[in-house]
């Protein structure tokens, strides 16, 4: 490997210009390079040093063959970067999910009060619902549609879904288990209980009833479902 070329955004930086405007003046000289990755001679680079004092905009003592050392062995290395590997990138949806398990670490922190990991594995789920409803769902469609093109990070749509659902199934489990076997017996030792039906007495049953009857069924509003009315699309995040 030599290092008798650099690239654009290496001199760019060098000499305190903006890639793009080094790449006007590598046109106006024409010099091959159209992108800021591109790279060029030394003896370019002079080209361009001189061009721009000349035009006043860099002094003459900043030239390119001023270059460090240390630019230089840099700019060797950037010989060998190739921005289309998909190991420099990190992909869209399971970088969310990054994000996510660092809420749910949040609801495991024993350090945290009771009702705050409470409240951070309800927002674990509700991110997850929108993710499900927007991301997933729009990887399903590629897949449906057969597209098998890679995103910058090598990944294909089904690849995607098979890497979120590898990620989450044990993540969702545990999840479940820690709200189960911690959570549920702390809140009912703070006397917060969660009781399903078949658990209440008659004098709670007949509450629910009379608040069903008087709060829910008359907002309550029938919707035909049959061939002639399609099933209607209903907002679930929609406030009552």
């Amino acid at each position: 490997m030599t290092t008798d070329r650099i690239r654009i955004y290496t001199l760019a930086h060098r000499l305190n210009l903006k890639s793009s405007e080094l790449l006007d003046h590598c046109h106006h000289l024409q010099i091959a390079a159209v992108h800021p990755s591109s790279s060029i001679t030394i003896a370019e680079a002079d080209q361009l040093q001189n061009l721009l004092a000349k035009n006043g905009q860099q002094s003459p003592q900043v030239s390119a063959k001023a270059i460090t050392p240390e630019t230089q062995a840099l700019a060797a290395q950037s010989q060998d970067l190739d921005l289309r590997d998909p190991s420099y990138y990190f992909n869209r949806e399971l970088s969310w999910l990054k994000f996510n398990q660092r809420v749910l670490h949040q609801a495991f922190d024993p350090q945290a009060p009771l009702l705050e990991r409470l409240k951070f594995l309800a927002i674990y789920t509700s991110n997850l619902d929108e993710y499900f409803m927007v991301r997933v769902s729009g990887l399903q469609q590629q897949v449906a549609a057969q597209v098998i093109t890679r995103s910058i990070d090598g990944l294909t749509p089904q690849a995607q879904l098979e890497t979120i659902h590898r990620v989450l199934k044990p993540e969702i489990t545990n999840q479940h288990q820690y709200f189960i076997q911690t959570i549920k017996p702390q809140l009912a030792a703070a006397k917060i209980c969660l009781l399903d039906y078949a658990s209440l007495n008659s004098q709670q049953t007949t509450y629910l009833h009379q608040y069903f009857l008087e709060q829910i069924f008359p907002v309550l509003t029938p919707l035909a479902v049959d061939p002639a009315h399609p099933f209607p699309y209903i907002q679930i995040s929609a406030s009552i």
